[in-house]
């Protein structure tokens, strides 16, 4: 069938005086890019389209609970990806906690750059948290780096992050975290970690984790992901479990 296409346009470009060497369906007397493989999707100049990235939108919400009391948070993020680049937009609203009840929590803004050898994929990112919340009255700054060595479907991941606040009482925090994970199947991914937190509360010892992950595609659009984290020590919080569903553009 392709072997009769490529005749077919050879002939109507001899009949018709009409010159398109690389079949991109471009004059070449306009074509600015010419050499442009056969399957390539090109513009009205001939050139191969620009990758418009793409968009996401997630729902999510966290759960937890911490010596019998409990706080529950939900979350709204609209993100946009494109080649090596991620940029956020997660806004936040607390239906209980220790502090505030029925409110609007902070809001986050991140942006991050990625770039992968051979089998390493590292990201640098910051993150910005806005003080939308009544809690909050300073912006934090949150650098942020993530390595992940991938050996077939099986990784190994190292994340760091630190913050820092100028809110009073607070102090400059830092988060780390070392795990594995395997891709099970094309659409299941899970992951097992160890989390290591300095709390940026003054007075508060450093809090310790154990953390599953799992996302799955459920379509090509929709994706899903829980999080469950246990605390090992007595600062850190008992049961947290934070779950998302997210859409694809």
């Amino acid at each position: 069938m392709l072997r009769i296409l490529l005749i077919w346009l050879l002939a109507f470009n001899l009949a018709f005086g009409y010159v398109d060497e690389d079949l991109d369906g471009v004059d070449d007397s306009v074509d600015k890019c010419p050499g442009t493989p056969f399957d390539v999707l090109v513009d009205a100049d001939g050139c191969p389209l620009e990758e418009k990235g793409n968009f996401y939108i997630k729902l999510s919400s966290s759960y937890s609970i911490d010596e019998g009391d409990s706080s529950l948070t939900s979350y709204i993020t609209v993100s946009y990806s494109r080649d090596n680049w991620y940029f956020s937009l997660t806004g936040s609203y607390i239906f209980s906690s220790e502090e505030i009840k029925n409110e609007i929590g902070d809001t986050y803004i991140f942006g991050s750059y990625f770039f992968s050898w051979r089998s390493i994929y590292t990201q640098f990112g910051i993150s910005l948290k806005l003080p939308t919340s009544k809690i909050s009255k300073k912006i934090d700054y949150t650098p942020s780096i993530l390595t992940d060595i991938y050996l077939n479907s099986f990784d190994i991941f190292f994340y760091g992050d630190y913050t820092f606040t100028d809110e009073k009482g607070l102090k400059n925090s830092y988060h780390l975290s070392i795990g594995f994970g395997n891709q099970f199947t094309d659409r299941l991914y899970t992951s097992l970690s160890f989390d290591y937190s300095q709390s940026n509360i003054s007075g508060y010892d450093d809090e310790k984790y154990i953390s599953v992950y799992a996302i799955y595609d459920i379509t090509e659009k929709f994706f899903t992901s829980i999080l469950y984290s246990y605390g090992l020590n007595k600062s850190a919080i008992d049961h947290n479990i934070f779950g998302k569903i997210g859409y694809r553009f």
